[in-house]
């Protein structure tokens, strides 16, 4: 099984969801979040295309999400 991944930036999953649902496009996944050890929860749904290839979105948090994060990280080990 092939893979290819893609950060969405300018739109949500949900409201892309959303689009391919009125356009009858199923989804191979629904939208799920993910957890990493050190990382914001973020957001992805895959799609499969007419080739079988999955086609990842991944939705990530903003850099500022990041950082917020990471020194409530430092907050709570200190």
């Amino acid at each position: 099984v092939q893979m290819l991944a893609m950060e969405v930036h300018d739109d949500t999953l949900e409201a892309i969801s959303a689009r391919w649902a009125e356009m009858g496009i199923e989804l191979f996944s629904p939208i799920t979040p993910v957890e990493l050890e050190g990382y914001p929860r973020f957001q992805t749904l895959l799609v499969e295309d007419p080739d079988g290839l999955l086609v990842e979105l991944i939705q990530l948090p903003t850099q500022d999400e990041v950082k917020a994060f990471r020194a409530a990280m430092r907050e709570k080990q200190a």
